[in-house]
C-alpha cells in the first residue's frame, strides 16, 4: 500500500512539475511512453521499498541491500 501511494504521488508530482514548465512551444504527449514512464515508476519503487522492508529486516547487516534499495527508490523518482 506505501509503494502505491508513493507511486501514485511521485507520477503525480512528475506530471504536474512538467505542466508549470513555460516555453514559446507546446507539449504533447505520447501514451506509450507515459504509460511506460508509470509502469517503470511503480516497479522501481515497489522493488525499493521490497529491499527495505522485508530484506533488511532478514539480512540487517549486509550493507548491499541498503544501497539497491536507495539507487531502486532515486530511479523511480
Amino acid at each position: 500500500m506505501g509503494g502505491t501511494c508513493t507511486a501514485i504521488g511521485i507520477i503525480i508530482v512528475h506530471f504536474v512539475n512538467m505542466e508549470a514548465i513555460e516555453f514559446p512551444g507546446y507539449i504533447t504527449y505520447n501514451g506509450g511512453i507515459v504509460f511506460a514512464v508509470i509502469v517503470f515508476n511503480f516497479c522501481s519503487i515497489l522493488v525499493g521499498y521490497w529491499l527495505f522492508f522485508r530484506l533488511l529486516s532478514i539480512f540487517p547487516n549486509i550493507e548491499l541491500f541498503r544501497y539497491f534499495a536507495a539507487f531502486a527508490g532515486s530511479i523511480a523518482i
